[in-house]
């Protein structure tokens, strides 16, 4: 097997601190005389992680950012951008209700369990593999979907609207709240 060049290189701290700057390897390569696969391979495999952290959160953008900060951000923000469209889903479902618009809110529903699904991918508690699924959230069941829609089609009356809206209350407590349990499995079809 043979050396790294980029190693070798008697200017490979220079090479280093160009790449943190964001320089591309071809101009590098021209720059040192070396080829734009050997400095791609020294990134790639002996430069530290948080020097190539910093490389690639400058390539993202020219952001001083650790990428693991960097994929935090994001995730919560598309964590929030979820949440917010399953509350303005839900809202959608109770006015098709209200209206007895049985068509759109079943779509309304279909589309926040297509919500909750994504949000549970995004969490990572929800995972397939072979016939079985694991569900960290009672909330992505379609049993649960199912006894939602029952309790607040059955308070739909105008009479019952304080409890219709502390039932609602409690059911967005249930699904924004951690998951402490242990996971459900569901059998899924078999192969």
């Amino acid at each position: 097997m043979s050396q790294c060049k980029t190693c070798a290189h008697g200017s490979r701290g220079a090479i280093e601190q160009a790449l943190s700057r964001g320089i591309s390897y071809r101009t590098l390569a021209r720059r040192y005389h070396l080829g734009v696969g050997s400095i791609s391979r020294h990134n790639r495999s002996h430069v530290p992680a948080a020097l190539r952290d910093r490389i690639s959160a400058r390539r993202l953008g020219g952001v001083e950012k650790n990428l693991a900060a960097l994929k935090r951000d994001e995730s919560d923000n598309l964590l929030r951008l979820l949440v917010a469209q399953r509350a303005r889903l839900g809202d959608l479902a109770d006015r098709a209700r209200m209206k007895n618009n049985f068509i759109g809110e079943a779509q309304a529903e279909k589309q926040t369990l297509a919500n909750l699904v994504t949000t549970a991918r995004l969490l990572g508690e929800l995972s397939t593999g072979g016939s079985t699924t694991t569900v960290n959230q009672l909330i992505v069941s379609s049993d649960y979907l199912k006894l939602r829609a029952a309790l607040l089609q059955a308070l739909s009356n105008p009479e019952f609207s304080a409890a219709r809206a502390a039932v609602g209350k409690a059911l967005l407590a249930v699904e924004t709240a951690p998951v402490e349990d242990a996971p459900l499995a569901i059998a899924g079809p078999a192969q």
